[in-house]
């Protein structure tokens, strides 16, 4: 599956296009930083919830060549692994969360960082670490070069290896985000969703656990399901009011990688991605529950790692979300991703006489989409998720309330046109880089109407329709 970039869409450019352009740019992507923060300043997971409890860099000097923070750097010790992420004293604990995901998934890593990515320790070696991004449909090639900005003479102010100090590839991939946004400061807070987003290309799905009662069963048992897949990635966060309990930390995003039943005990598995400091209730790592458990039943730790497991109640208890992510959409909520593997990318941007906003719905952008049969299940309906992404290629923060609805057209003549509006009817606006919504529809022809809250703003956007089957003729209609 891919999409087709549009004109004004990032091109994918060569290195030698771009080497002196970043080595020129590179050492005020740190700077920006100071300019913006005071040490101790918290900054948040979560833009319109958490506040994060990490300090921003503090001591620093110029950037310094990567040989002269490690004795003998590589890119890889010995391959990459989530024990590898220590995020260090930036607040990117959304994006180091999924990098320490994606590290244990060698093909999905391999795309974001190429094989050629770095050349150190070679006679090619050129001080440039080239990496990739997947950003409004378009993966781009991201190169910086490997100047490291440093804290106390000789530590790396940012993220770092946790497990080798001279294995330098999270600590580059971490700058080479930065550049991808302007500066270390435009990174320092997000979503979880948004760094799958960029790492990978997938869908997310965030889980409010405050916004109904969720069943500890039904939760676990999808979260054990996603975990059959390879390719799943899953996200967590803490909220403020639980720092310091138990060992957490408030405002703190957290990666989950495994899902276990212990006798009666249903487990997950979770990492800080600071590479310490950890859960201490029941089933921690010296909790005298597993005096009791089976032999071998799971994967033990016994060290500060940042790894520990905890029952799904008390998780619920301590924590407000969790997302899921895959590279195609769960569209039933199972856990399982489904076969919804046809992707229809369609661009559009909100302009003078199509921003109606909210109020005059149809004075948006409007698209036509046929649905066919071929893919219809057991009711005589299709699958259909509709993805909406906003334009941040200037900043990340340039977002704006924004949702897209679907419509059965019921009959139009030369003068107006009879629609229905589908699936959620909340009418709710969401603040977020995407947003996705799910429909379960008869095979036909649709609308989907993408809107801002409110009217006269003006942005990019893409729409990505998934389906099971191809989409038939999608195309801008005026009404």
């Amino acid at each position: 599956m891919g999409c087709a970039a549009s004109s004004d869409s990032p091109q994918h450019a060569s290195f030698e296009q771009h080497k002196q352009q970043y080595f020129r740019s590179e050492l005020n992507t740190w700077s920006q930083q100071q300019t913006h923060s005071q040490m101790n300043t918290q900054q948040q997971t979560h833009s319109q919830q958490n506040t994060q409890q990490e300090q921003q860099p503090s001591l620093n000097k110029l950037p310094t060549p990567i040989k002269e923070v490690a004795k003998d750097p590589v890119l890889y010790s010995d391959g990459a692994t989530r024990f590898d992420i220590g995020q260090g004293e930036v607040g990117t604990c959304w994006f180091m969360a999924m990098v320490a995901n994606i590290a244990d998934k060698p093909r999905l890593l391999q795309r974001v960082i190429p094989s050629d990515a770095y050349k150190i320790g070679s006679d090619d070696y050129d001080g440039i670490f080239h990496c990739r991004f997947w950003r409004f449909g378009v993966w781009n090639d991201t190169y910086i070069d490997d100047f490291l900005p440093i804290v106390h003479e000789t530590n790396i102010a940012g993220a770092h290896s946790a497990t080798d100090p001279n294995e330098m590839w999270v600590a580059l991939l971490e700058k080479a985000f930065a550049k991808l946004y302007g500066s270390y400061v435009e990174i320092t807070e997000g979503l979880t969703a948004d760094s799958y987003l960029n790492l990978t290309g997938g869908v997310a799905e965030r889980i409010d656990f405050t916004e109904k009662k969720m069943s500890p069963k039904r939760l676990f048992q999808r979260l054990y399901n996603a975990f059959q897949c390879p390719t799943t990635m899953v996200g967590c966060n803490c909220p403020d009011k639980n720092d310091g309990k138990r060992g957490l930390v408030g405002g703190h995003a957290y990666s989950i990688n495994g899902a276990f039943i212990v006798g009666e005990a249903k487990l997950l598995r979770l990492r800080n991605p600071w590479g310490n400091g950890e859960w201490n209730g029941p089933w921690s790592d010296r909790s005298p529950k597993w005096k009791t458990a089976p032999l071998d039943c799971v994967p033990h730790p016994s060290k500060d790692d940042g790894e520990f497991y905890m029952d799904i109640n008390d998780f619920l208890r301590y924590f407000d979300d969790c997302t899921i992510c895959n590279l195609t959409p769960d569209f039933d909520r199972d856990g399982f991703p489904d076969m919804l593997n046809y992707v229809t990318c369609i661009y559009g941007n909100w302009r003078d006489g199509k921003n109606g906003g909210s109020e005059q719905r149809t004075k948006n952008p409007c698209y036509s989409v046929t649905l066919g049969d071929k893919a219809m299940d057991d009711e005589g309906k299709v699958a259909l998720v509709v993805q909406i992404v906003q334009r941040t290629l200037e900043s990340r923060n340039d977002i704006t309330e924004v949702r897209c609805d679907l419509f059965k057209v019921l009959g139009k003549n030369d003068h107006c046109v009879s629609l229905e509006l589908l699936g959620d009817k909340s009418n709710i606006y969401m603040g977020n880089v995407q947003n996705t919504y799910r429909f379960h529809i008869e095979p036909g022809s649709y609308i989907a109407i993408p809107a801002t809250l409110e009217a006269g703003y003006e942005k990019e956007f893409l729409l990505r329709c998934f389906t099971a089957a191809p989409v038939s003729n999608p195309q801008y209609v005026s009404y």
